[in-house]
């Protein structure tokens, strides 16, 4: 279903986009070049392929006694 007042709005984006064009010819501008922002999501340090979910976060007290336990003081990946 279109709305009668749709139809303008579709109008005047692609006049605007024609008209805004022209213009950045004539001023001569350069459009900016997006830098690829580095993803927030972290990986396996040891295979750099595994995504990292965090689970549990400390504060600067660290974790607590019953949360440390036999599974913390395994060896640490080594490739």
């Amino acid at each position: 279903m279109v709305f009668l007042s749709s139809i303008p709005k579709k109008r005047d984006r692609i006049w605007k986009r024609e008209k805004l064009n022209i213009l950045q010819e004539k001023l001569k501008v350069k459009p900016q070049i997006k830098v690829a922002k580095e993803s927030k999501i972290r990986k396996s340090q040891c295979c750099k392929t595994g995504n990292l979910h965090t689970i549990l976060l400390f504060d600067q007290r660290g974790p607590p006694v019953w949360y440390l336990g036999s599974s913390h003081k395994l060896p640490v990946c080594k490739n």
